[in-house]
């Protein structure tokens, strides 16, 4: 279920959405402005609600040239060099897959 808010001033805005984090059914909520060619939308999904495309933009896959771990604690930390050429556009927190890997880990 979700309430939909077209052109409303922000503070009934305001209030609709936080009506809808504070029931019990977890309404969901969306705020919808336009200005002739302009508008902007607000959704709000809740705290559970977990984004997994922050950009829109598809996975990059990126040649891999070696992998070496520097510390063996529970998560180990791990340098990965590119081969020369290769860009990788990861920043700290992203969520890095490997997929066909081959050799041997030391």
């Amino acid at each position: 279920m979700a309430l939909v808010c077209i052109d409303r001033p922000e503070a009934t805005q305001e209030l609709l959405s936080s009506v809808c984090r504070c029931n019990s059914h977890k309404v969901k909520f969306v705020s919808v402005e336009t200005q002739g060619l302009y508008g902007r939308i607000f959704c709000d999904f809740g705290s559970d609600y977990e984004v997994q495309d922050e950009d829109g933009e598809n996975p990059r896959k990126t040649l891999v040239e070696s992998v070496e771990m520097v510390e063996e604690d529970k998560w180990g930390l791990l340098v990965v060099k590119c081969v020369d050429g290769e860009r990788h556009d990861v920043s700290k927190g992203d969520i890095v897959q490997f997929d066909q890997s081959g050799g041997q880990y030391r």
